[in-house]
């Protein structure tokens, strides 16, 4: 059976956008309004010119909408705390960034077509494939469990000094090797989850499900939010779009989203006098949106020196960051680290300034409106791999919906910063996939088509 996917029209009318996009902007300067009043309608005449019922679309949406609201948390929770810090003065600059590059991604994919999709239906050995998942979930656990046994784990939360950061004084001269091995564990773990899940809804198995459970149960002692969001939410997207327990998987997805905020709360000092409810959620907000903030701190202490993509080499160099000089300095969270100030070994991840601040720190707007234009057209082959992938079964559909969020939200956020963890996420599933599908299939892909 052969699946076809055929090419849509151009959604964007270029034209019309030029003709929307002046207006408003001479609207705005003449009565000199805010540029947040700009933004916002410049990116809903965009939404509303190229938004369709796709999961690429729903990304352009929230990518939009994250932009503007963590904008908006910072000024607040600025202004109702009453100080400021040197960032406060960049925070209008780093918007700014992000509004060019989510613009260039809407026109991006607006301007592409949805792509044509030809290939026979995928045939899994399922028996093959339990065992795989939960080999990959049973080392991942034991990479995790290692990682908290060689720091204390037990001992730390006994006289609550544990860190999610695992810094420097706790773990000494192991800081580095805990932190790859930490790192490594969850990139497994995010992968084998939700294909445990999947399999435990249509097996009914109590061995899937008792693994899937010490599984999460792993990601939650190491306090990592990231990882456990992508292995659940990727599970909930995979149901959602194929049309199962949809009822059931929307309150499951409010209950998380709610239970996420929640949490987030007892990370937070809240840095101001006020008892508002607003002042409180606003620095909620804050610190679950860190992006535009973090950006506005890298560019007020940035010396305008441009990496001319040295990030990016740096983040696609095979050599590891301890042996390799170039590396070590030039991938993304040592930049946003040394430029900000932060000790090498305070913190493992450095700012998240997302793909356009990286881009920005590259080689300028040239660069955002580049990389936003490339990401649009991205976006819109997705849509036609989803398109495909949801006729052959939930179970081809959860690979595409992992890279839907750690091959595009992921990137989104934190830019290369999290290239070599997708990059074994993704090769653990294709390791999970490849080794049990039929051979029967992977003849009839090299069979002309009828």
């Amino acid at each position: 059976m052969t699946t076809d996917c055929h090419a849509g029209a151009l959604l964007l009318k270029p034209a019309i956008l030029c003709t929307l996009v002046l207006s408003v902007a001479f609207v705005v300067t003449a009565v000199q309004l805010p540029f947040l009043v700009l933004a916002i309608t410049v990116l809903l005449v965009l939404i509303v010119l190229v938004a369709d019922k796709t999961p690429g679309s729903w990304f352009l949406i929230g990518a939009s909408l994250h932009a503007v609201l963590t904008y908006v948390a910072t000024v607040i929770s600025g202004i109702i705390g009453g100080s400021g810090n040197n960032a406060s003065g960049f925070l209008l600059d780093a918007f700014k960034i992000y509004f060019v590059g989510v613009s260039a991604m809407l026109v991006g994919y607006g301007l592409s077509k949805r792509p044509e999709i030809r290939c026979r239906t995928v045939d899994l050995n399922l028996e093959r494939f339990d065992r795989l998942t939960l080999l990959a979930a049973l080392v991942g656990s034991g990479v995790i469990a290692y990682v908290l046994s060689g720091i204390g784990f037990v001992q730390m939360i006994l006289t609550g000094t544990f860190s999610r950061y695992f810094g420097e004084e706790q773990v000494g001269s192991q800081y580095s090797l805990y932190q790859l091995l930490l790192r490594r564990g969850l990139a497994i773990l995010v992968v084998a989850i939700p294909i445990l899940l999947l399999r435990w809804q249509q097996t009914k198995s109590r061995v899937l499900f008792t693994v899937a459970v010490v599984s999460l149960l792993s990601i939650l002692s190491t306090a990592r939010r990231g990882p456990i969001l992508i292995a659940l939410v990727s599970f909930a997207l995979t149901n959602a779009i194929a049309g199962k327990n949809r009822r059931l998987i929307a309150v499951s997805m409010v209950i998380l989203v709610a239970a996420f905020f929640v949490v987030q709360g007892f990370f937070v000092n809240v840095e101001s006098d006020s008892d508002s409810a607003v002042a409180k959620t606003s620095f909620v907000l804050r610190s679950a949106l860190t992006e535009v903030s973090d950006l506005a701190w890298v560019l007020s202490e940035w010396n305008q020196h441009w990496y001319m993509g040295a990030t990016w080499a740096a983040a696609v160099w095979p050599v590891p960051a301890t042996i390799s000089t170039f590396k070590d300095t030039y991938v993304l969270s040592s930049v946003t680290k040394d430029i900000v100030g932060i000790p090498r070994e305070a913190e493992h991840g450095g700012l998240r300034i997302s793909l356009f601040g990286e881009a920005y720190l590259n080689f300028g707007y040239a660069a955002v409106v580049a990389i936003g234009l490339v990401f649009g057209l991205l976006v819109r082959q997705l849509n036609g791999l989803i398109d495909w992938a949801k006729q052959q079964g939930q179970l081809i559909l959860l690979p595409f919906m992992f890279l839907y969020l750690a091959g595009l939200w992921q990137f989104y956020l934190s830019g290369t910063g999290v290239l070599s963890d997708s990059i074994l996420s993704l090769l653990a599933m294709a390791l999970i996939y490849g080794a049990s599908m039929r051979r029967r299939f992977l003849k009839t892909l090299d069979e002309p088509n009828p």
